[in-house]
């Protein structure tokens, strides 16, 4: 017959509670972490939809849930699942009343994105409008800047066969003061 390897012992009451408190110092560290990182996220959130006119630009619909939160701040999506938590319990419900205010100042669905995006596309429109305008203008006087400049060129070719007309003429002519010896 073999022998019977003896049971393990049990954890006494006083080693027991022991581990139960250094488990619940590590629960709360953790949970003291997630609770820096979703204020983290929820902040990262209000400047994305500030830099943005109320549209957080990494969903879809430009809204924010509870399950966007969790994923800015590298949560599981089943975090606030865990209701036996007290401490879980009221961070989502910090949450759930964070997105009411940020669901009130933003427009958050897709004819409000639309119509933004429209308007923001009609104003590049009428820059590039007026940036046309001002080329085609632009192109307009520096074509009457070259042809005045060839009326000019043209104008002192003229003026200098004149010149040089005029000095034969004159190289003929005696002055009168000098008269001529006799």
């Amino acid at each position: 017959m073999s022998a019977k390897t003896p049971a393990p012992k049990r954890a006494t009451s006083e080693h027991g509670a022991q581990v139960s408190i250094e488990g619940r110092k590590v629960a709360a560290q953790r949970h003291a972490g997630a609770r820096d990182r979703i204020a983290a996220a929820m902040t990262s959130i209000e400047k994305a939809m500030i830099a943005n006119d109320g549209i957080y630009p990494e969903s879809r619909d430009g809204k924010v849930t509870q399950q966007t939160v969790l994923a800015v701040a590298k949560l599981s999506p089943a975090y606030f699942g865990k209701t036996s938590r007290s401490g879980i319990a009221s961070l989502n419900r910090d949450v759930k009343s964070w997105l009411e205010r940020i669901g009130k100042v933003s427009p958050g669905n897709v004819a409000a994105i639309r119509s933004k995006v429209t308007a923001k596309a009609v104003a590049a429109r009428a820059e590039t409008d007026e940036v046309k305008q001002r080329y085609a203008e632009a192109e307009l006087e520096y074509a009457a800047t070259l042809l005045d400049l060839k009326k000019a060129t043209d104008r002192i070719r003229e003026l200098e066969k004149e010149n040089q007309t005029l000095r034969k003429q004159i190289g003929n002519v005696i002055p009168i003061g000098q008269g001529r010896k006799r």
